[in-house]
C-alpha cells in the first residue's frame, strides 16, 4: 500500500489554538476525538476519518502541562453517533476519546476498522504517524484530518463536496470551541483548519517505478552533460555537497556568508570550488591568493559583478542597465561605472569636501545628543539606527534630504535591507518580498523627486551627490532611474556603518578598563578647553592620527564583525598564481569571515576581541599578532571602498562624543555582546539579533560641561 497523493485545503472554523500537522504554531493537545464513517460510492469503498483536538484553558501553551491536565480528567465513555452516506441510510459508528501520549487506548475505547483491513483505529493512526503523515500531535495539533482509501482503482473520483461539508459542519466540530475559556479573544477570530486527503493504492507496479527512476536518471545525466561545465584537473579542488547543484545555495541562504567558514573548515585549502546550478564559485581563503586576484583586476573584475547584482538590488530599467554595462571595464575609456567611482573617490578622499560632509554630520549628531541627555532610557541599536540615518543622509543630501521629510523612511530602509536577498532573487518580489519591495518603491520615488528638483550649485548637497547627479545627467539616466540607483547607494551609506557603531559602543562600554583608557586618550590628545568657561571642544580631525587606541578598537571591531565576502567576475580564463585555472564566466568569492578568523594570520586569540591588536609597534609592545594582508573589511585592490574615510570619521566621532558625554549601563544589569544576524548577502557588518535596552546618564563629574566639536 503506497501513498500517491497529499493535498492540503484551507477550510472552515476551529479555534486558533489548533494548527496543522505542518507545525504552524499551536499549543499542546489535550485529547483527541475520533469519528469514523464509512461511505460507499459508485463502486468505491472510501473511508474518512476526522481527528479533533480540543483546546485547553487559555494560556496553556506547554504540551507537557496539558498532558498532565488530560490525565487528571475522566475519560468519557464512547458515544454513538449516526453518519449518513449518499443513500441517506444510517450506519452506526463508535466515537472514543483517548490521550495520544498513552501507549494503548483507554479501557473501553472502541476498536474501529478504519480501512477495512482488520486493524483498529488507534493502531492505524499510530501507523500513519510513523510514516510522518500524522506528525507529533504534541507539537502541532491537527484540527481536521480527512483521509481516504481507494480500493476501486481508476473509478475513485467521488463527489466529495457534500461529504466534506457533512464532516466540517458536524456537531463535534461546532462544539470544539466551547473548551476555550470565556473572554478568550481567540473565540472571536476567523479560524483556520486543514483538510488532508490521502489517496492510497493497494498495489503499485514495481516495473513502472523502475522505469520512472531510469527516466529521471537519464534526464538528469543529459542535463548535467549539456549544461554543467566539466571540472578540469587544474581547477581549484571541487568541494561536493550531498544535494547536487543546489546544496551550497541552500547553505548560503540559511547561513549567509558564514557558510563559507564551514566549507573552508572542511576543505582546509587556500582555494576551492563550489558547484551551484550550472556554474561554479571559486572560494579564495589565502591572503596571498587574494593579492593575486587583486593584481588581475582586468580579467578578474569587480564591475561586471556589481553591475549584474545592482539591477536586482535597485530594480532599474533595462535602458539604464545598458548604460551601466556599457564600456564597463574601460576598454574604450571610462564608462558610466568607472566615471561614478572615480568621482566618489575624489569627493570622499581626505580633504575639504570630506571635512564639510563630516561637519554637517556632526551638526545633526550634536542636536540628537542634546535630546538624549533628557531621555534616560533607549534601545541602543534602534537609537543608533535613527541617529546615524538622519545625520548621514542630512550630511550627504543636504536640507532637502528625503529622510528629513518622512520619519518612516528610516524603518523603510531597514525593511528594504531585511528583504534584500529575496529582492536579489528577483522572483515575484511583490509576493515573496512585499515589505522590501514596497520600501524600495517608496524610497526610490522620494529620491526621484529629489533629483527632479536638484539644481547644481543651489541645492545644498555634498560633493558626492553633485558628482553622481552630473554623471547620471551626462549619461542620460532618467530621474526615475536615478531614484532607483540611489536606493542602492543607501546600502553603502548606512547598512554597514550603523551596526559597526552599535557594536563599537557595546564593546567599549562593556569593558570598564577600555572605557577609562579611551576617555583618557581623548582628553589628552583631542579635547581642548576655554579658560574660565565650561565648554570643551573635541577636535574631530585629530581622532584618527592621535587616538591610536580608539582607532585600533575600530579596526578590531571590523575584524571581528565584518563577515561579508568580496566578489569578482572571471572575464577570461586565468591561471591564478601559476597554479589554479579560473574559467571564464565563473565567480570568485573572498570571504572576510574566513580570513578574519584564521589563527595562522591572527594568532591563538583570533576569536577574542582585542582592542589593542592594531596599535602601532612604536606605541606598545607587540602582544597581539596581526596580518594586514588578511584584513579586508573595506575590500581591496581596484574595488577598495571609496567611502572608507567617511565611515571611519563617522564612527570614531560619534563614539568619541558618546563616551566623553555619557555613562551607560544595560537595564538588565549586565553587558553581553549580541550575536549578529545576517539579513543580506550584499552587506558586510550585520545587525544584532536583539537590541539592548540601556540607561543613559550624563557622565559623572562632567554634568556641567558643555561639549562641542571642532573641525579645525
Amino acid at each position: 500500500m503506497g501513498i500517491i497523493g497529499i493535498k492540503a485545503l484551507a477550510a472552515t472554523r476551529c479555534p486558533r489554538s489548533f494548527t496543522t500537522i505542518f507545525g504552524i504554531g499551536g499549543r499542546g493537545d489535550e485529547s483527541s476525538t475520533i469519528e469514523a464513517q464509512e461511505i460507499d460510492n459508485v463502486g468505491l469503498t472510501k473511508h474518512a476519518f476526522q481527528i479533533e483536538v480540543r483546546a485547553g484553558q487559555p494560556g496553556g501553551n506547554n504540551a507537557d502541562d496539558t498532558t498532565d491536565d488530560c490525565e487528571n480528567q475522566d475519560t468519557p465513555p464512547p458515544d454513538v453517533q449516526t453518519s449518513h452516506a449518499e443513500d441517506q441510510s444510517a450506519k452506526e459508528t463508535q466515537v472514543c476519546q483517548f490521550h495520544w501520549e498513552q501507549d494503548e487506548p483507554p479501557e473501553g475505547c472502541c476498536g474501529i476498522d478504519l480501512f477495512g483491513d482488520g486493524g483498529d483505529l488507534y493502531q492505524e493512526i499510530e501507523y500513519y504517524a510513523g510514516l510522518g503523515i500524522v506528525e507529533d500531535h504534541r507539537k502541532g495539533v491537527v484540527c481536521i484530518l480527512h483521509g481516504g482509501v481507494s480500493e476501486a482503482g481508476d473509478g475513485a473520483q467521488a463527489d466529495d463536496g457534500e461529504e466534506e461539508q457533512d464532516i466540517v459542519d458536524g456537531e463535534l466540530l461546532e462544539n470544539a470551541g466551547s473548551d476555550i475559556g470565556p473572554g478568550d479573544r481567540q473565540t472571536e477570530d476567523t479560524i483556520e483548519s486543514v483538510l488532508l486527503w490521502l489517496s492510497m493504492e493497494s498495489q503499485i507496479n514495481g516495473a513502472a517505478i523502475l522505469l520512472i527512476i531510469l527516466a529521471v536518471g537519464a534526464i538528469w545525466y543529459l542535463l548535467d552533460y549539456l549544461f554543467v561545465p566539466k571540472h578540469l584537473p587544474n581547477e581549484p579542488p571541487l568541494l561536493s555537497h550531498p544535494i547536487p547543484y543546489i546544496g551550497h545555495i541552500i547553505g548560503l541562504l540559511r547561513h549567509g556568508t558564514k557558510y563559507y567558514e564551514s566549507t573552508s573548515a572542511r576543505s582546509k585549502l587556500p582555494i576551492y570550488t563550489l558547484r551551484m546550478l550550472n556554474g561554479k564559485v571559486y572560494i579564495v581563503t589565502s591572503p596571498d591568493l587574494v593579492n593575486a586576484v587583486n593584481r588581475n583586476s582586468k580579467a578578474l573584475a569587480f564591475n561586471p559583478f556589481i553591475a549584474q547584482l545592482g539591477k536586482r538590488i535597485t530594480g532599474h530599467d533595462e535602458a539604464t542597465s545598458q548604460i551601466v554595462q556599457h564600456n564597463l571595464n574601460g576598454e574604450q575609456g571610462p564608462g558610466y561605472v568607472i566615471e561614478v567611482h572615480d568621482a566618489l573617490v575624489a569627493a570622499l578622499s581626505p580633504g575639504k569636501d570630506l571635512e564639510n560632509m563630516t561637519g554637517a554630520y556632526l551638526g545633526e549628531v550634536s542636536t540628537i545628543l542634546d535630546v538624549l541627555e533628557s531621555e534616560n532610557e533607549i534601545d541602543l541599536f534602534a537609537w543608533t539606527r535613527h541617529t546615524v540615518t538622519i545625520s548621514s543622509t542630512r550630511a550627504i543630501y543636504g536640507p532637502q534630504n528625503p529622510f528629513n521629510k518622512k520619519s518612516n523612511f528610516v524603518d523603510a530602509f531597514w525593511d528594504f535591507d531585511h528583504d534584500l536577498n529575496l529582492l536579489i532573487l528577483a522572483i515575484a518580489p511583490r509576493i515573496f518580498a512585499p515589505k522590501g519591495n514596497r520600501a524600495r518603491s517608496e524610497l526610490s520615488a522620494a529620491f526621484q523627486q529629489y533629483f527632479e528638483n536638484y539644481i547644481p550649485g543651489q541645492t545644498k548637497s555634498s560633493a558626492m551627490i553633485l558628482a553622481r547627479y552630473s554623471a547620471n545627467t551626462k549619461h542620460g539616466v532618467t530621474p526615475w532611474n536615478q531614484g532607483r540607483l540611489e536606493v542602492g547607494t543607501l546600502l553603502g551609506i548606512l547598512a554597514n556603518t550603523i551596526p559597526a557603531i552599535f557594536y563599537m559602543l557595546v564593546h567599549i562600554y562593556s569593558d570598564p578598563a577600555l572605557l577609562r583608557d579611551i576617555r583618557e586618550e581623548l582628553e589628552n590628545t583631542s579635547v581642548s578647553t576655554v579658560p574660565g568657561k565650561t565648554e570643551r571642544y573635541v577636535n574631530i580631525l585629530t581622532l584618527r592620527n592621535k587616538c591610536s587606541l580608539l582607532h585600533s578598537t575600530f579596526q578590531e571591531l571590523l575584524r571581528v564583525h565584518a563577515l561579508g565576502a568580496g566578489a569578482r567576475f572571471v572575464r577570461e580564463d586565468v591561471m591564478l598564481d601559476n597554479q589554479y585555472l579560473l574559467r571564464k564566466g565563473m565567480v570568485i568569492q573572498m570571504p572576510m569571515a574566513v580570513m578574519h578568523s584564521d589563527p595562522s594570520a591572527w594568532g591563538a586569540d583570533v576569536r577574542e576581541f582585542q582592542p589593542r591588536r592594531f596599535l602601532k609597534q612604536q606605541e606598545a609592545a607587540r602582544e597581539f599578532k596581526q596580518n594586514m594582508t588578511a584584513y579586508r573589511p573595506f575590500g581591496g585592490g581596484a574595488s577598495l571602498c571609496p567611502g572608507r574615510h567617511f565611515v571611519t570619521f563617522e564612527t570614531m566621532a560619534l563614539v568619541a562624543c558618546m563616551v566623553l558625554r555619557f555613562d551607560m549601563r544595560p537595564l538588565d544589569g549586565q553587558w553581553s555582546i549580541p550575536k549578529q544576524k545576517q539579513e543580506s548577502l550584499a552587506t558586510n557588518v550585520f545587525p544584532p539579533e536583539k537590541d539592548i535596552r540601556v540607561k543613559v546618564m550624563r557622565r559623572k563629574g562632567f554634568e556641567d560641561v558643555e561639549w562641542k566639536f571642532s573641525m579645525a
